[in-house]
């Protein structure tokens, strides 16, 4: 999509560093299948101890010898401890690469920026207000870093991890797993669908509402001497008041919609439980085949549960930046435009070393202006010189 191309394309060179982290990603997810592979068996043997022959036939193959049933209980226990232990290890390792991973595409990308606007013209510079810049710099690249690259990078981290969940219960129970995925698939897209431009929209408005602002502050605040004397201070309070406002009424209403999941999906998950209770009590007739499956998904759901929530909320956030990366696409595409057609004369001509600077019928408007601001304007500075130019303002 236009959108992921985007926020490849602001990634620069960096790219290069994500095959290296999707690695850690599914090193990740095959920890999570090893833990579960060893957990439902003894949750489903504390349930069902009648399973523990089968068990003690595969001891005796792996290590030689026969163990009693607390034996096995104390090698699983001690086997799922050193995974887990193991896991939330690489897991804090990688949650650390991701997020210095996001930190450093923030600082990249202000200083793309920085770049990017001090090789503005004179005109294109004029053509937006001061404070889009430093919004952009300060606050956009911000957003960038931690409301794209960090829940992107995390959804397709939790993506693996899920397809490798899926596939450990597809081999218990594929009936089962159909209807589970089939119900939170249905309800992850419908949410997303219904939210999307719900979501694109309160982005937009709040990176609007948050330009205005930085603007009334700069504009009062720079002006503080003739604002005072001409009693203007409360133009300026009333435009901050006002767009904060936007800020705060579009800030809880995408909050909301990225929180609800989590105790929507709590509910799917109880109503999934509770219906392959009664289907199996009508249809068999009793709990005893279920109890495996059952123990099987609960330890998953320990997973499934945290992993839809992230990739919900994960993918409503996107929608909530969407306006952001098009605002730093179009500024960091800018800057490589200016680089290949900007001459740079930085290095050929100085102020500090010159016999006379000449204006010979100059005349000069702004894009968006009919009138000349200069209209044949000639005269000559000498070294030292200071002048000034008097004139109507427009």
């Amino acid at each position: 999509s236009p959108y992921l191309f985007e926020i490849i394309y602001l990634l620069g060179q960096d790219r290069a560093r994500l095959p290296i982290m999707i690695s850690m990603f599914i090193l990740i997810s095959i920890l999570d299948l090893l833990g579960l592979s060893l957990l439902v068996p003894l949750v489903s043997y504390l349930t069902n101890p009648e399973d523990m022959g089968y068990v003690s036939q595969k001891i005796i193959l792996v290590f030689g010898h026969s163990m009693d049933e607390n034996e096995i209980i104390e090698l699983f226990s001690a086997t799922i401890l050193v995974v887990f232990l193991i896991k939330s290890m690489a897991i804090l390792y990688i949650n650390k690469t991701i997020i210095d991973f996001s930190n450093d595409q923030m600082l990249r990308i202000r200083l793309l920026l920085m770049s990017s606007y001090q090789s503005l013209s004179y005109i294109d510079y004029l053509g937006r207000n001061s404070a889009e810049y430093v919004y952009s710099i300060q606050t956009l690249s911000s957003q960038y870093a931690n409301s794209v690259v960090l829940p992107l990078l995390r959804i397709v981290s939790e993506s693996i991890v899920m397809v490798v969940v899926i596939g450990f219960l597809a081999w218990v129970s594929p009936s089962a797993l159909a209807v589970m995925v089939t119900i939170f698939v249905s309800f992850a897209l419908g949410y997303d669908l219904f939210f999307r431009s719900k979501l694109k929209s309160y982005g937009k408005n709040i990176n609007n509402a948050n330009t205005k602002t930085v603007k009334a502050v700069n504009e009062g605040m720079r002006g503080f001497r003739e604002i005072q004397i001409f009693g203007k201070s409360k133009h300026f309070y009333n435009v901050v008041s006002s767009e904060s406002k936007k800020v705060a009424i579009n800030n809880s209403k995408s909050q909301l919609i990225t929180v609800a999941p989590r105790y929507l999906i709590e509910l799917i998950l109880i109503i999934f439980s509770i219906s392959m209770v009664v289907w199996t009590l009508r249809i068999e007739g009793g709990l005893h085949d279920l109890m495996p499956v059952f123990a099987a998904f609960g330890v998953a759901s320990i997973r499934i549960l945290p992993i839809v929530n992230n990739i919900i909320n994960g993918t409503a956030v996107l929608r909530i930046g969407r306006d952001s990366v098009s605002k730093l696409y179009r500024d960091i595409k800018q800057l490589n435009f200016n680089k290949d057609t900007r001459e740079d004369i930085s290095d050929t001509f100085s102020m500090e070393s010159f016999e006379s600077l000449k204006l010979d019928n100059v005349i000069f408007r702004y894009s968006d202006r009919g009138n000349n601001i200069l209209n044949q304007v000639s005269m000559e500075v000498m070294p030292g010189e200071s002048i000034g130019i008097i004139g109507p303002s427009e």
